[in-house]
């Protein structure tokens, strides 16, 4: 009889929190992988001369969703079946970063009869990823700084997901995922640089061809008047020298 992966519907819900039997008497911890994989990738990143990426939380969340929809849903792809796209997913998930840019990897593969630790599982993914030129290219990008990874096995099937982004800063707190026409935003930033300078103004941008749909609006003090609709949000920073404007993209921002 095949040995496979044991699952528990529960580490579906809660993202991994405890281990999995893997192929006979090995134990896997998919938190503890995707620990892991972010050690082996900031390993690669060094030997690269490129600074470690720091792991993030939400990014995370965004590619643990992004397992579980492929899983819902029996695809395996970048684009999901309605059309999303990875900058999109973590745009719309994500609420609390200035995004420069992102990127996915993913993974997966069949149990097979050997036995799998947990290190060797997470040594696995990254070299494999290292081997595509695709992939690899998402972990040694110098604009990426933050990494969150999905370890999620369903039925005879692990899947491993990689969410990438480089980020200027971080909105506090993070943003509704809905404002509402005459609604005035109201949020800080913690900063990555000094130079950032502080947020001015926003609009809104069509989140496909990302042009903008609304005037610039100034916050604390202006009111959002836009279409209905799913927009990505677009803010301004004024330099600390007041010369310069600085432009980063948000979230996306649901207009009822």
């Amino acid at each position: 009889m095949k040995k496979g992966f044991v699952l528990l519907f529960i580490l579906i819900l809660i993202g991994g929190l405890y281990p999995v039997r893997v192929c006979g008497e090995t134990t896997v911890s998919v938190r503890d992988c995707a620990r892991q994989i972010i050690e082996l990738v900031n390993v690669e990143r060094r030997q690269s001369g490129l600074p470690p990426l720091e792991m993030d939380e939400g990014l995370a969340r965004t590619a643990f969703q992004h397992a579980v929809d492929m899983i819902n849903r029996s695809y395996f792809d970048h684009i999901s079946p309605d059309g999303e796209t990875p900058d999109q997913r973590i745009a719309l998930h994500h609420r609390g970063i200035l995004i420069t840019a992102t990127g996915e990897n993913i993974w997966l593969r069949e149990c097979s009869e050997d036995a799998v630790s947990t290190r060797e599982l997470a040594r696995r993914m990254v070299h494999d990823w290292m081997e595509s030129p695709m992939h690899k290219a998402n972990i040694l990008y110098a604009s990426y700084n933050i990494l969150g990874v999905s370890v999620v096995i369903a039925g005879d099937r692990i899947y491993g997901v990689q969410h990438f982004a480089g980020i200027a800063g971080r909105i506090v707190p993070e943003l509704p995922a809905m404002i509402r026409r005459g609604d005035t935003l109201r949020f800080g930033i913690d900063s990555l640089s000094r130079d950032l300078g502080s947020p001015k103004k926003f609009d809104l941008l069509n989140p496909v061809s990302l042009q903008p749909v609304s005037d610039p609006i100034y916050l604390r003090s202006g009111h959002l008047s836009s279409p209905a609709g799913t927009f990505r949000l677009r803010l301004y920073f004024l330099s600390p020298n007041g010369s310069d404007w600085h432009v980063y993209l948000g979230p996306l921002i649901r207009v009822p």
